[in-house]
């Protein structure tokens, strides 16, 4: 490092150079002594950070005290030796492209528009449980379990009914009717001690609904299950109905409870 304090000392006296000519000779002897390998990155950030401050206070047109200016400059390297030393293992260079490097944009990953059965249920089982990630009632909240229980059955009805396991779907059927109900009891406690007549006649309403939907579900994997192998497609078109009509129930019951423990309402 002592070449390089000697230029910037050679700068500093040179009152011949215009302030931009000492600036890039300023810069260069910083960079010549993080280059050796004796000048500590972290050093150099904050040397580099204290001499474009200096530079910009300078009146280089007249006089100064170089002394004191350096005295500025060496208070600012025992600054810089808090932040440690680490060892220079790469280029100049790859320092300073690391440096500038920014992290790459999350990329937003997008499934394409469902086809089939068993995709369209996944789907409004994917949208459940991404509604509920999104009202952040807790993953402890006995909402939030009954209704990730719920939207797992619809999932396991999604394979069942892609690979052809006809008992297996039967039998999310069953499941999912369970944990609805288990839910709607769970709901109709929130829903007497709302203090707000909106949000409990909301609340009401999309409890109502995920009932009915509960029993049209159990019914209809029923019927598609009985089909076998053969391809229903009324049957599938409601099952698919009936699935996003629970899951909007659902979604809004979320966000009801979400309101009341809010607003505690």
């Amino acid at each position: 490092m002592e070449n390089a304090m000697d230029r910037i000392v050679e700068t500093l006296r040179d009152k011949q150079e215009s302030p931009a000519a000492k600036a890039r000779r300023l810069a260069n002897a910083l960079i010549r002594g993080l280059q050796s390998g004796n000048m500590d990155p972290n050093k150099f950030l904050a040397g580099a950070k204290a001499l474009a401050d200096y530079i910009n206070s300078l009146n280089l047109n007249g006089d100064f005290d170089l002394d004191a200016e350096l005295a500025a400059l060496e208070k600012n390297s025992r600054i810089a030796n808090s932040l440690g030393r680490k060892k220079i293992d790469q280029p100049l260079d790859g320092i300073l492209k690391d440096m500038k490097k920014k992290p790459p944009p999350k990329k937003i990953e997008t499934k394409p528009p469902p086809q089939t059965f068993d995709e369209h249920i996944q789907a409004v089982a994917d949208d459940i449980g991404n509604h509920l990630s999104l009202s952040e009632l807790g993953e402890g909240d006995e909402v939030t379990i009954l209704i990730r229980a719920i939207a797992a059955e619809l999932s396991k009805l999604a394979d069942s009914a892609k690979a052809g396991e006809r008992q297996n779907m039967v039998q999310a059927g069953r499941n999912a009717c369970q944990r609805i109900n288990e839910l709607h009891k769970l709901l109709g406690t929130y829903a007497n001690r709302c203090k707000d007549p909106r949000t409990k006649e909301r609340l009401l309403r999309a409890m109502q609904a995920m009932k009915n939907y509960s029993v049209q579900l159990k019914i209809l994997t029923a019927v598609k299950a009985a089909s076998g192998k053969e391809k229903d497609a009324d049957t599938e078109d409601q099952l698919v109905s009936v699935a996003k009509g629970l899951g909007n129930a659902l979604n809004e019951s979320v966000t009801s409870v979400k309101v009341m423990k809010g607003a505690n309402l």
